[in-house]
């Protein structure tokens, strides 16, 4: 079990993750804010990875002064990282918000603004002691996880269990095989040494270039052998490009510099290109989102 508890040290609330040790569970990412507190894991099992955002606001209080208002402001402005950066994205916990109570028109205008940015939400019964919606479970619409079925089970506490079926499709991964050389250790002089060629003017133009190229290909194969591994080819996302690639092979080489030599301009040279390719990212990523949504929109409008 991972846990997260409340800041303000007050009995109850707070965030739980109780998983089968046949999951791999990594804790992403915690945060405490104004309205709400939440953590987010990343849940990983042979091909599959499923990321869980447990949220908690707690209900309001003399010590906790907040509005539905000021949480769903808050809450959709910290979401939109977690929608771009995580796929496979499941949003649960304990909310509090009557969202099936209809005369309430702060808890329907979260559910109209969750609504316009696609989450879908599940739990359709009541899940407190006093007949309220407040526990819920949101999937973004037309994307993995696709969440079976949804009910609700006894009481442990003052609010009931939960009970969700989720489907996530195992990603497709090929596998090949790649041959390449291995120029680790190679030494130049070495090289050189073993290259040395013995020749007779007898020999025609033609003799010399292929017992040269024989010569060349036998030294290499020895000072440089040939390395066959298994190497992974995934599927290429939406916002995977070119320029990406570029810029990982560049960030790439900054870092072994800055392993090798161990220098500080070697460490800001890293920084700076590993920070441009997280940008180009984030762009490319936030570029690709806005379409979608926007393919949504004109999609619901009637012709």
């Amino acid at each position: 079990m991972q846990n997260t508890s409340r800041q303000d040290g007050r009995i109850g609330g707070g965030i739980a993750l109780v998983y089968r040790d046949v999951y791999n569970i990594k804790n992403i990412e915690e945060r405490h804010l104004r309205t709400f507190q939440s953590t987010k894991w990343k849940l990983t099992l042979k091909n599959t990875h499923l990321n869980i955002l447990g949220v908690y606001r707690p209900p309001p209080s003399k010590s906790h002064v907040t509005t539905i208002n000021q949480f769903t402001d808050e809450f959709l402005e910290n979401l939109q990282e977690d929608i771009i950066n995580s796929d496979n994205l499941i949003i649960l916990g304990d909310f509090n918000i009557h969202i099936s109570d209809t005369n309430d028109a702060d808890a329907q205008s979260f559910v109209d603004c969750t609504n316009a940015i696609g989450l879908q939400q599940h739990v359709d019964t009541y899940t407190h002691k006093q007949g309220h919606l407040l526990d819920h479970i949101y999937t973004l619409a037309n994307t993995e996880p696709t969440v079976r079925a949804c009910i609700a089970l006894s009481f442990m506490s003052d609010h009931r269990l939960i009970a969700a079926s989720i489907s996530l499709r195992r990603q497709d991964i090929e596998r090949r095989s790649v041959t390449s050389k291995c120029y680790k250790n190679f030494d130049l002089t070495e090289f050189q040494n073993d290259l040395e060629f013995n020749y007779s003017d007898e020999d025609t133009l033609e003799d010399l270039v292929h017992e040269y190229k024989l010569k060349a290909e036998k030294c290499l194969d020895k000072h440089a052998p040939k390395v066959t591994k298994r190497v992974t080819k995934r599927k290429m996302e939406l916002w995977y490009n070119e320029r990406i690639t570029e810029q990982k092979r560049l960030v790439r080489r900054r870092e072994r510099v800055w392993l090798k030599y161990v220098e500080e301009h070697q460490w800001k040279a890293f920084t700076i290109e590993r920070n441009r390719l997280n940008r180009m990212i984030f762009a490319n990523k936030t570029e690709k989102l806005c379409d979608k949504v926007i393919e949504c929109v004109w999609a619901q409008v009637p012709c």
